[in-house]
C-alpha cells in the first residue's frame, strides 16, 4: 500500500505545483531560471559528493526507485502467509528453502533450522541479522535526509547572487525591466530549493524510516514464527505470536478460518 500511496503522492505534487505556476496570474516563464536551477542543483552535488562515498550516491537512484518498485505486505497479510507456510510444514516437514511466498528473510531462517542450531543461537545471529538490514536501511534514510538541507542553502546563495547583481545594476541608470529580471532569478532559485526539498527530498527520507522500522517489525514476526515452527508449537500459538507482535487492526484469525475448517 505504500508504493500506491507514493505514486499518489508525487502525482499529487506535480499536479499540486503546475496548477500553482498555471493559476498565480503571472507568466509561466518567469518561474523559468536555468541558471537558478543550475545553481541548486548543481551546488547540491557538490555538497552530495563531497558528504559521501561515490558508492552510496549512486546508491541513490536505486534507494528512490525502491519507493516506487516494492511490494511491501501489510502485517495482516504477512501473518496469513506465515500461518499457511507454518500449517504446511507442521503436517509435511519443514523444508530446507521457502518458495519465497512469504518473505526472503524467511530462508535465513530455515537454513538456521536446518543446520540444527537452538532457540537462542538462532535468535542471537537473526537478530544481528535484523539489527544490520535495519542499520543499512537507517544509513541509506540519512543519505537521504542530508540531501534534503542543501537545496534550500543553495537557493539562499541564488538569492544572494540575484540581490548583489540588483544593487550593482542600481548603481547607474535603473532599468526597470533588468530590476524584474534579477529579481525573478533571486526568488526562483529559493523556490527551487524549497520545492527539491519538501517535495522531493525529506518526503523520501520519511518514507525510508516509515519502511525500516516496518521491515524490522516483518522480520521480527518471521524470526519468532520460525523459532517456534523449529520446536514444532501449535498453530494456536504461533498465531497468537504473531498477534503479539502487531497492532490490533492487523490481527489475524487463522485458527478460526482454515486451519479449523480443513480440519
Amino acid at each position: 500500500m505504500r508504493t500506491i500511496s507514493a505514486i499518489i503522492g508525487a502525482i499529487l505534487a506535480g499536479v499540486i505545483l503546475t496548477m500553482t505556476f498555471l493559476t498565480s496570474g503571472v507568466d509561466v516563464k518567469f518561474f523559468i531560471n536555468p541558471l537558478g536551477l543550475a545553481i541548486v542543483i548543481g551546488g547540491t552535488l557538490a555538497a552530495i559528493f563531497l558528504s559521501y562515498s561515490l558508492t552510496d550516491v549512486l546508491r541513490v537512484a536505486s534507494i528512490v526507485s525502491r519507493i516506487f518498485l516494492r511490494k511491501d505486505k501489510s502485517f495482516k497479510a504477512l501473518g496469513t502467509d506465515m500461518m499457511k507456510f507454518c500449517d504446511n510444514s507442521l503436517s509435511n516437514g519443514v523444508p530446507a528453502l521457502s518458495k519465497g511466498e512469504v518473505h526472503p528473510f524467511l530462508n535465513d531462517c530455515l537454513v538456521l533450522i536446518s543446520d540444527g542450531y537452538n532457540d537462542d543461537e538462532m535468535r542471537e545471529m537473526l537478530q544481528s541479522r535484523i539489527m544490520s538490514t535495519y542499520e543499512m536501511e537507517k544509513y541509506e534514510m540519512t543519505i537521504i535526509r542530508s540531501m534534503s538541507k542543501y537545496p534550500p542553502a543553495f537557493g539562499m546563495i541564488g538569492t544572494v547572487v540575484g540581490l548583489i547583481a540588483l544593487m550593482a545594476s542600481m548603481g547607474g541608470e535603473v532599468d526597470m525591466a533588468n530590476i524584474g529580471n534579477y529579481m525573478a532569478i533571486a526568488l526562483t532559485t529559493t523556490l527551487y530549493g524549497l520545492i527539491i526539498a519538501n517535495f522531493i527530498f525529506k518526503p523520501i527520507s520519511d518514507n525510508l524510516e516509515i519502511g525500516g522500522k516496518q521491515n524490522l517489525k516483518t522480520r521480527q514476526i518471521i524470526m519468532e514464527s520460525a523459532i517456534l515452527l523449529r520446536n514444532n508449537a501449535s498453530l494456536l500459538v504461533i498465531q497468537d505470536t504473531i498477534n503479539s507482535l502487531v497492532p490490533p487492526r492487523e490481527a489475524i484469525d487463522y485458527i478460526g478460518g482454515g486451519a479449523k475448517s480443513a480440519a
